[in-house]
C-alpha cells in the first residue's frame, strides 16, 4: 500500500482574522489529487500546519479529507493521519481517538524536543505500535524534531507486524534502509529519484501538491525502467522543488496553489505568507518547468 506519491495535505483557511478552515476548498484538493493518479494522503501532517490548529480544528481537517477520500464517484483513496507529541503518552492517547475514522495508519514522528536515545525511539515506537491494529509509518525528520531514527533503530522496529513504512527524509540513509522490510518513502521532495534508486516505493512530498502529474510519471518511469525519463523529470523538477522550501513550509506551497485558484494563500502564524520576492522566483519556475515539458509534448507529438 505504501507507495507511489502521497501528498501531505495543506489546510486552507478562509480569508479574514479568524482564519477558519476552508472546507470546501479542502475537499477540492483532494478531488484534484486524486485525478491526477496519487497514491495516497496525509491528514494532519506538517504541511497541513496540524501543530497550529485546534483539536476541534483537527477534528474537521480529518472528516473533510475522510469523506472525500471516500467518496465513491472520486475512488476511495487511502490517508494515514499524522501523530506527534513530545510525550508517547499523548501520542497514543492521540491515536486512539482517531481510531473512529478509517484511515490506512498513522505517520509518527519521533518525539520532538525531548531527543531520546535509539533504545527510547523504539519504546516510543513501540507502545505506539501497540495502540492500535492499524500500519505505522515513521517518519524520520530530525530537522524538526532533534532526533534521527537510525536506520538499524528503524530495521529492528519492523519487527513489530504493524510498523511497515518509513517516510525518510535523510537521503544517506536510503542505502542503509535498501532491501529490508520497510516501504521506504522520501520525505524530501529533491531526493525521490534518490530514494527510487535505492529500492524506496516512492515519497511524501510536499511539492507534489504543484504538478502532482510529473511527480507521478516519475515514479510510474523508474518502476518501468525508463531510468533516464525519470531522470529527466527529476532535473526538470529541481529548481521549484528547492523553492518551494527557500521559506517556512506550507507557505510556498500555498502561494502557488493560490496563484493557480485552488486555495487562498492564509497561513496560520507565526507561519507568514510568502515574501513578494520570492512569490515572483516561484511563479517564474513554474512557468520556466510548463514551458519545459509543452516543449517537449510538442516534440513528442
Amino acid at each position: 500500500m505504501f507507495s507511489g506519491i502521497w501528498i501531505p495535505l495543506v489546510t486552507p483557511f478562509h480569508d479574514g482574522p479568524d482564519s477558519r478552515v476552508d472546507t470546501a476548498a479542502l475537499r477540492r484538493l483532494v478531488h484534484h489529487y486524486q485525478a491526477a493518479g496519487v497514491a495516497g494522503f496525509v491528514a494532519l501532517g506538517t504541511t497541513g500546519e496540524a501543530a497550529l490548529l485546534s483539536q476541534i480544528e483537527r477534528y474537521t481537517v480529518l472528516e473533510t479529507i475522510a469523506e472525500a477520500c471516500g467518496e465513491r464517484e472520486h475512488g476511495g483513496t487511502p490517508y494515514l493521519i499524522g501523530v506527534g507529541a513530545a510525550d508517547t503518552r499523548e501520542v497514543c492517547a492521540q491515536i486512539r481517538h482517531y481510531e473512529r475514522w478509517n484511515s490506512a495508519g498513522y505517520l509518527v514522528p519521533p518525539p520532538y524536543y525531548v531527543c531520546p536515545s535509539q533504545a527510547g525511539l523504539r519504546w516510543h515506537y513501540t507502545q505506539v505500535a501497540a495502540s492500535t491494529s492499524r500500519a505505522v509509518v515513521l517518519y524520520n525528520v530530525p530537522k524538526r524534531t532533534g532526533v534521527s531514527i537510525a536506520p538499524h533503530t528503524a530495521l529492528v522496529l519492523a519487527e513489530q507486524a504493524n510498523i511497515v513504512a518509513i517516510k525518510e527524509c535523510v537521503a544517506d540513509n536510503f542505502g542503509a534502509l535498501q532491501g529490508g522490510p520497510l516501504d521506504v518513502l522520501s520525505g524530501d521532495d529533491s531526493a525521490l529519484l534518490d530514494c527510487l534508486a535505492h529500492g524506496g516505493a516512492g515519497g511524501i512530498l510536499a511539492g507534489a501538491h504543484i504538478r502532482p502529474e510529473l511527480f507521478v510519471a516519475l515514479v510510474e518511469h523508474h518502476r518501468a525502467g525508463r531510468i533516464d525519463e525519470a531522470r529527466r523529470l527529476a532535473h526538470a523538477l529541481a529548481p521549484l522543488a528547492t523553492l518551494l522550501f527557500a521559506e517556512p513550509n506550507p507557505a510556498p506551497v500555498k502561494a502557488l496553489l493560490a496563484e493557480a485558484g485552488h486555495i487562498g494563500e492564509q497561513t496560520r502564524a507565526p507561519i507568514l505568507p510568502v515574501t513578494e520576492s520570492l512569490r515572483r522566483r516561484l511563479v517564474a519556475a513554474l512557468q520556466a518547468l510548463e514551458t519545459v515539458e509543452a516543449d517537449r509534448a510538442l516534440r513528442l507529438a
